[in-house]
This record gives C-alpha cells, structure tokens and sequence, in this order.
C-alpha cells in the first residue's frame, strides 16, 4: 500500500500543471491574448461596449476549456468504470467490442431504414453499444 503523504506531492504538482494548461488554452487560440490580458479580462463584466478580449474569453475560450475539462473527466470515468467492473486493467471500448457494436448498428441503420440525421446516427450508435456491452 502506497503511503498517502508520498501522493501529496504529485496531485499538487498535477493541479498545477492543469491549472497552467487551463490558462494556455484561454490564452491561445486564433488570436493569441496575452496572460496578463486574460487576467484582466476574467474580472471584467462582459457588456457591450468591453474590449474584443473581454468578449472572446468570456463567451469563447472559457467554455471551450470548461467543455474540455468535463469531457476528460468524463472519459476517465467511463474508462475507471469499465476497468473495475471487467476487472481487467487493459479493458477498453475497443477490446471489448464496444465500438464495433455501436458501429454495425449504424451501418445497419442507414442500409436497412435509410437513416440520414446525425441524431438517428447517435440513437442507432447508442443502441448498438449498448447491446455489445
């Protein structure tokens, strides 16, 4: 068993590495803020007549990251979750058959009900996966 005061360190220097890669990918994008702009730009209200950087981390930058952080840890979960209910640490969606399933059932879909929406592709992707699970 690994002693707990050995992890400290590294979730602290993991939450500072996420915290720095949070701040690159508000700054970054196809115009380049600088941090201490960004800085700025996180406190400032959103109105009107703000700088186009107000705008652009508010209504862009911060819910791309946001949307990126849930979806990671939503991945991690679900790949938590299926290690620990297989009980096999290689376990994956592909190993298992998942993603063929979910992939024959669209085939499926579009060649026997001629499906053409991206809505009847996930339903019909769902099903699939669920059924080779």
């Amino acid at each position: 068993m690994v002693n707990k005061s050995r992890r400290i360190p590294g979730v602290v220097l993991l939450l500072i590495l996420l915290a720095i890669v949070c701040a690159a990918s508000i700054a970054i994008g196809s115009r380049v803020i600088p941090l201490p702009e960004v800085w700025d730009a996180l406190w400032a209200d959103n109105a009107p007549g703000a700088p186009d950087a107000v705008g652009i981390v508010h209504d862009l930058r911060i819910p791309r990251t946001v949307l990126g952080l849930v979806v990671g840890l939503a991945v991690g979960a679900a790949g938590a979750l299926t290690q620990g209910h297989t009980r096999n640490p290689l376990a994956d969606p592909g190993i298992l058959g998942v993603n063929a399933g979910a992939a024959f059932a669209v085939v499926t879909g579009v060649y026997v009900l001629s499906i053409t929406t991206p809505i009847q592709y996930m339903g019909f992707g769902l099903l699939g996966a669920m059924a080779a699970s």
